[in-house]
């Protein structure tokens, strides 16, 4: 994914180190999002504490591939995943 797409992570927080205070639109609407991809975990998963450690573990392999552009903690963090459900 990385080298045939240079993935440059979540446009969503790329875009929340960049806005101001003064942005609270901005802010709301990646607040949303987020909320929302929570939520998506949560009925996929039917439990609030995991689907959290999902959502958790999703945010972090894609800021980590985004970082070192590598799929490796994508892929690792999927196996997590499946051992946890």
């Amino acid at each position: 994914m990385n080298e045939k797409e240079d993935f440059r992570g979540c446009s969503f927080l790329n875009i929340l180190s960049e806005i101001s205070k003064e942005q609270g639109s901005i802010l709301t609407v990646i607040q949303d999002h987020k909320n929302d991809l929570r939520n998506f975990f949560k009925q996929l998963v039917g439990d609030e504490l995991l689907a959290t450690h999902v959502y958790l573990l999703f945010e972090s392999a894609i800021i980590e591939s985004q970082l070192f552009k590598s799929n490796e903690i994508v892929s690792k963090s999927k196996s997590i995943i499946n051992n946890l459900i």
